[in-house]
């Protein structure tokens, strides 16, 4: 074999072993995805334990306060990403379970007929 073919044949190596890690680590990231679906699920399930008890006490939705203290012991937790990272998905995941319980709550008044 020619010093060209040898080339063509280490470099098809290399772009199938490649082909193969980036595949390996995508399945691994699909995984996760899936795992971080599960979490979330059991999170909503807990908020809407949690709303049904702000319901029944006449507390409002939204508790800044609550909030605060999520986003701080969650970036006391967060030994690697950067802050922002991590802040913004947990904003979003807020935001996401204030709608969820808003919406528990529209759903109530609605079959109540309010």
């Amino acid at each position: 074999m020619d010093k060209s073919g040898r080339k063509k044949q280490i470099s098809d190596l290399i772009e199938s072993a490649s082909s193969k890690k980036l595949l390996e680590l995508r399945d691994t990231a699909d995984e996760l995805d899936l795992a971080i679906v599960d979490l979330l699920i059991k999170r909503f399930q807990i908020v809407e334990q949690i709303n049904s008890i702000k319901s029944g006490l006449g507390l409002d939705v939204y508790d800044p306060e609550r909030e605060r203290e999520i986003i701080e012991y969650i970036r006391e937790a967060n030994k690697e990403l950067p802050e922002s990272y991590i802040r913004n998905i947990f904003h979003r995941i807020l935001d996401e379970s204030r709608r969820f319980q808003n919406d528990i709550e529209q759903k109530k008044k609605d079959s109540a007929g309010l």
